[in-house]
Formats: C-alpha cells, sequence, structure tokens
C-alpha cells in the first residue's frame, strides 16, 4: 500500500477550483498548468459626472516624477510635490523650468516630499505648507512653512512647524495635510509599519493650531 506525501501540494488556478478527488492524498492529479494567466487589461476612460457649474478641462501634459500631492493658488498657479524633495510650480498651463522649492529628503520607498498646502491667507501672507521625510539626526517627519517671493520660496524662509518621533522604516510615514474648517491644519501620522508612530500612537491626524 502506498503512503501518502507527507507534505502534498496542490496548485490553484482562478480559472477553476481543486476537484474533491484532485485533493485527496495519494491520488493522481492532472498536470499542472503552465504559463501565465496574468491578462492585460484595455484601456479605459471614466466618465466624470460633474455638478451642475462645474466644468472639466485639461490643463497638460507634465513630466512629474513621482509626484505625491498637489495645491492650487487662487491666482490659478498648481504647486505639485515630487517624493525626490522638490516642489514644482505649473503656471499659465506651463511647468516652470525652476523649483519653488527642493527640501533635503530621500526617495526611499514611502519616505520624501509628502504634502503640500497653501495657507488660506495665501493671497496676503504667501505661506506654503510642506511635510517631508527630513534626514537630520535620527529620520523623522517635518512640517514646515515657507514664504512665496514670487514663484520660489524666499531663501531662508522655512519656518519648522511641528517634527515627529524617529521614523525607524520607510514605510507608512504618511504626511498629508490639509486646512480643516476650523481653520486648523491637520497633519497625518502614519504608524510606520507597526512600531511606534511618531509619538502620537497608531495611525493619526495631528492638529497644529497657532498664528500664521
Amino acid at each position: 500500500m502506498k503512503s501518502p506525501s507527507a507534505h502534498p501540494s496542490f496548485e490553484l488556478s482562478p480559472l477553476s477550483a481543486p476537484s474533491r478527488r484532485s485533493r485527496a492524498a495519494g491520488r493522481s492529479r492532472a498536470p499542472a498548468r503552465t504559463g501565465s494567466l496574468v491578462e492585460t487589461l484595455e484601456d479605459r476612460q471614466l466618465l466624470t459626472t460633474l455638478p451642475s457649474g462645474f466644468t472639466e478641462s485639461r490643463i497638460g501634459t507634465f513630466g512629474f516624477t513621482s509626484p505625491t500631492a498637489m495645491a492650487m493658488a487662487p491666482d490659478g498657479r498648481i504647486f505639485v510635490a515630487e517624493q525626490a524633495g522638490q516642489l514644482m510650480v505649473v503656471k499659465d498651463g506651463q511647468l516652470l523650468p525652476t523649483p519653488f522649492l527642493t527640501v533635503n529628503t530621500t526617495d526611499e520607498n514611502e519616505r520624501g516630499l509628502f504634502g503640500v498646502v497653501l495657507d488660506p491667507n495665501f493671497e496676503t501672507n504667501g505661506y506654503v505648507y510642506v511635510s517631508y521625510t527630513n534626514l537630520e539626526g535620527t529620520i523623522h517627519t517635518r512640517l514646515s512653512r515657507f514664504t512665496a517671493s514670487g514663484d520660489v520660496a524666499a531663501p531662508g524662509s522655512e519656518t519648522t512647524i511641528f517634527e515627529t518621533g524617529p521614523m525607524t522604516v520607510s514605510i507608512h510615514n504618511s504626511g498629508a495635510l490639509h486646512f480643516g474648517p476650523d481653520g486648523k491644519l491637520y497633519m497625518t501620522v502614519g504608524e510606520n509599519g507597526g512600531g511606534p508612530a511618531a509619538g502620537a500612537g497608531p495611525s493619526a491626524s495631528r492638529a497644529v493650531a497657532g498664528p500664521r
């Protein structure tokens, strides 16, 4: 009498589930399937239903590298954050060659320049807030404010608003930025891959209040 294999193995295919007979130890099985079962999807265009009074238009096609966030100024300029640390500006349908700012960061996995938001009073104070992985000392996430001078940040205008504790691994760093209806600036903090999450407990948002 044949002894069943100590560790029987089965091949699962999305095309058909294994039969009861193929699951029985010691029984013969059909030859294993070979080849890829991955099928390339056709191009698709999703239709957008806009509320009354809104229109949709293409601004342009730009060669951003790993864009992570964007913000639109009242004058129509679009600020686009790139993971490697540059905040680019689209103005009058053109991508400006000079970044608004460049921060010293890393684009390792989920680290880098995460978020950008403009102050509600941007037209008068020129404040631009960004969050990014800061490499000074122990790697952590920093929330900073810069002041615009035309299409670039004024030299030396970076003001540190908030810094997290150590972000020990390169995933789940988070860092999205938004102003709430209460006028406070909110910043998300990831749980950093299961480790201590920047002194904020598991996944959290921080409200950073103060004079702007």
